[in-house]
């Protein structure tokens, strides 16, 4: 039974695609790229390439602009969720400076400094 276990395959290539595409576009986020530069850097063909490009576009990650493609600023929503999750934590997890007698030392106080920013930056995009 073990055995059986560890042959399944979970991937998907086109999941795989999709990522590896995203991932692609993420190195520079600001400069838009061509099918074909999509194509030649992934090794990928050019109806997988559309077809991965078509469906990134269909859920607003991937926006086609006049010199190519590249990431949509939707797609920052998940990256402003996941910043407003660990601000949460950080707050309500972390003992604050002026309560804390028995921790002491840089690295306690550095993350603290940066956790109080992080809590500070969150709130102003909430507004």
């Amino acid at each position: 039974m073990e055995e059986a276990k560890d042959k399944r395959q979970y991937t998907n290539e086109n999941q795989q695609n999709m990522a590896r595409v995203t991932m692609y576009l993420a190195q520079d986020i600001l400069t838009p790229k061509t099918m074909k530069e999509i194509m030649e850097a992934l090794n990928l063909s050019r109806d997988v390439t559309f077809r991965t490009i078509w469906n990134l576009k269909d859920v607003g990650w991937v926006e086609e602009g006049a010199y190519g493609y590249r990431l949509s600023p939707r797609l920052t929503l998940i990256a402003d969720r996941l910043r407003q999750a660990v601000a949460d934590t950080l707050k309500k997890y972390l003992v604050p400076v002026k309560d804390s007698m028995q921790v002491s030392g840089w690295a306690a106080a550095q993350a603290r400094a940066e956790a109080e920013m992080l809590a500070k930056h969150m709130e102003g995009k909430a507004r």
